[in-house]
This record gives C-alpha cells, sequence and structure tokens, in this order.
C-alpha cells in the first residue's frame, strides 16, 4: 500500500504539502465524548389525555389515562402527586358503568367500576 492510502483518513496531500484533518464521529458533539442528542422524529403527536380515572385494582388505587376514543396511554400509582394536580378543582362523575368503557376497564370488576371516579380533564 502506498504512503497516499495510508494519510487517507488523517491528513491529506494538497500540492505536495500534508494538511491534517480534524477527524470526528457524525454522532458525536464537541461535548467530551457525550453523544449528541438525536434529531426529533416527525411523526405525529399522541392527542392529550382526555379522561383520569382512579379505580381500585386488587387493594391498590391506581390511576389510568384515557384518550377521548376511550384508548388508555397511561397507568400509575393513584397516590403520586400529579394526579392531586391534575384533579385539582375539578369534580368526578362516581362510576365507570357505560358501555363506552367496557372495553377499556375490561380487567375490573363491575364493584371495582362502580366505584372509579372518572376525571374530564381539560385540554
Amino acid at each position: 500500500m502506498d504512503d497516499k492510502a495510508n494519510l487517507k483518513n488523517a491528513q491529506k496531500l494538497v500540492n505536495g504539502k500534508v494538511h491534517w484533518e480534524v477527524w470526528q464521529d457524525d454522532g458525536m458533539s464537541q461535548t467530551y465524548g457525550m453523544e449528541a442528542p438525536r434529531k426529533h422524529s416527525d411523526s405525529p403527536r399522541q392527542p392529550p389525555a382526555r379522561y383520569l380515572v382512579l379505580i381500585d385494582s386488587g387493594g391498590y388505587m391506581v390511576a389510568r389515562m384515557f384518550l377521548e376514543n376511550h384508548e388508555q396511554v397511561a397507568e400509575f400509582d393513584a397516590a403520586v402527586e400529579e394526579v392531586a394536580v391534575m384533579t385539582k378543582n375539578l369534580a368526578p362523575e362516581v362510576g365507570a358503568l357505560g358501555p363506552e368503557w367496557d372495553l377499556a376497564l375490561r380487567g375490573h370488576s363491575t364493584e371495582e367500576r362502580a366505584r372509579a371516579a372518572v376525571y374530564t380533564l381539560e385540554i
């Protein structure tokens, strides 16, 4: 292999003189080896949650968030601070027995659904 091939990545020969090139991985920024943030996706955003349901699940209260079409998008412990923030100044509808909740809450008993607190969130 000739000398010019060995110089390919580190330096280049211009008019008979050696010029050093700065090497940098495209996935790295100038932040001392930490990976640069990736580009944001152009995919459509998820619509905001419309309902927050607080329901007993085997002795534990869980909070479930649903879209307008009653598709579940989140589930977490109902005792977290965020639940209090989201429900501040909102009055719940007690009971999730309507047919619109049948598929969304299919793992819950009728008694659990009857005691559920359904909050309609402001969008």
